[in-house]
């Protein structure tokens, strides 16, 4: 590992990456209460859900509507933006114990991508608990879908079994992790990597705490900024910097990593206490 203390001085420090999430989302939905939760978080959001009344051969199809067109060439109907198979006035989601997709009522001026939500979002969208803060996040099927250079399409859902939810995914959230720019309130920008190759980095806007750069934290959640880091068997609170063009805190170095974080052309590191 590489630290430095000035814009182009870098040393090397034995610790692992820190990872913020894994790429797998698990959500519950029992009866008619559909639970978003992100690996790591504590609470949940519920929104009410109601089962898309049409059968796969095409029996009482839906009809044009807000869910879109009456015929679907996805059964029973399509996640991702623009939607179809769903009756007018609802949306396509997903039904976890099933593992199948459903309809559920849209909500009155529903909040967009990266917004605040408490229940349903736009059409095409899914609103997930962060750790406190829920925020909407896109459906997709592939990058196209998600806002670069931080947003990919690596958030793959899956049950309560571990076993992944075919073809339901979500964008993460693109924003700065040094300023946290492009998060809601409440809500700070973070790194998180695709466990399967190539394990490309991305960013992401979870809910944050109140503990500020070098103090105590237990979990990410608990730091304003940055990530909560195990330095010679402390966990302290580390604000994210730019290897390139380091900001750290007069007490701070920025340490980079062997495996390089790097997005859009940046590679972050984080701020380490010189000793």
């Amino acid at each position: 590992m590489r630290a430095g203390s000035g814009r182009s001085h870098r040393s090397e420090l034995g610790l692992e990456a820190p990872r913020v999430l894994r790429t797998a989302i698990l959500y519950h939905l029992r009866v008619v209460v559909f639970r978003g939760i992100l690996v790591g978080a504590s609470a949940a959001v519920a929104v009410a859900i109601v089962l898309c009344a049409c059968s796969s051969d095409g029996e009482n199809a839906p009809v044009d509507g807000s869910g879109g067109s009456a015929t679907c060439a996805e059964s029973p109907c399509k996640l991702t933006s623009p939607q179809c198979g769903c009756p007018e006035g609802q949306q396509c989601t997903v039904h976890e114990d099933l593992g199948a997709r459903i309809c559920a009522p849209e909500a009155p001026s529903p909040p967009g991508s990266g917004e605040p939500c408490d229940g349903l979002c736009e059409p095409g969208q899914f609103c997930l608990d962060t750790g406190g803060q829920s925020i909407c996040h896109v459906f997709c099927e592939g990058d196209g879908a998600c806002e670069p250079p931080g947003g990919l399409c690596a958030l793959p859902l899956q049950d309560p079994t571990g076993e992944p939810v075919a073809d339901a995914q979500l964008c993460s959230i693109n924003c700065d992790p040094l300023t946290s720019d492009g998060c809601a309130s409440g809500t700070k920008c973070v790194l998180g990597q695709e466990e399967e190759p190539p394990g490309r980095w991305f960013t992401e806007c979870i809910t944050g705490g109140s503990s500020s750069h070098g103090e105590a934290c237990t979990s990410w959640h608990d730091c304003t900024v940055g990530a909560c880091v195990n330095v010679g068997g402390n966990s302290r609170c580390l604000d994210w910097c730019d290897v390139d063009s380091p900001a750290c805190p007069a007490d701070s170095s920025c340490m980079s990593y062997s495996s390089p974080m790097e997005i859009g052309g940046v590679e972050y590191g984080t701020c380490v206490p010189i000793p």
